[in-house]
């Protein structure tokens, strides 16, 4: 599957995804978040019915050299969790995350609340039992 067939499954195909994962988002980040707040991880997991499925967390740290930082949380939302269903073209986990992180890149740049995001000192994403993907990194002003 090319990147063109990718991004017109993002865009239209499982029940448009896209405007339901940004609506998810912008639920998450109307919310007050803990000043404590440092980052933000998309945590991906692989669940039993045939989806993925993703919690944001906000973190207390952020440390480059050490992903542990993700499990600082200080908000989460395992309890309401937002799901992918696996495709024909979306069925390894590398698929899955490589979709996912593109799903959350794209709201970096179209998403109402992407400069509210990017006020942290990093966006990552990944599965909890993987590497951490660096999606957005803050630049330090010097």
């Amino acid at each position: 599957m090319g990147v063109f067939d990718k991004l017109i499954e993002k865009r239209q195909g499982n029940t448009g995804i896209y405007p339901a994962f940004c609506q998810w988002v912008d639920s998450v980040m109307a919310e007050d978040i803990p000043q404590t707040a440092k980052a933000i991880s998309f945590n991906i997991y692989e669940e039993a019915d045939n989806t993925f499925g993703i919690e944001l967390i906000a973190a207390a740290s952020y440390n480059s050299n050490d992903e542990d930082w993700a499990c600082d949380e200080v908000l989460t939302t395992r309890d309401n969790p937002f799901y992918i269903q696996r495709t024909k073209n979306i069925l390894k986990w590398e698929e899955g995350q490589a979709f996912i992180c593109d799903l959350i890149k794209d709201y970096l740049n179209t998403g109402n609340y992407r400069d509210k995001l990017k006020s942290y000192t990093a966006v990552c994403a990944g599965f909890v039992d993987g590497n951490l993907e660096l999606l957005f990194k803050k630049e330090e002003l010097k």
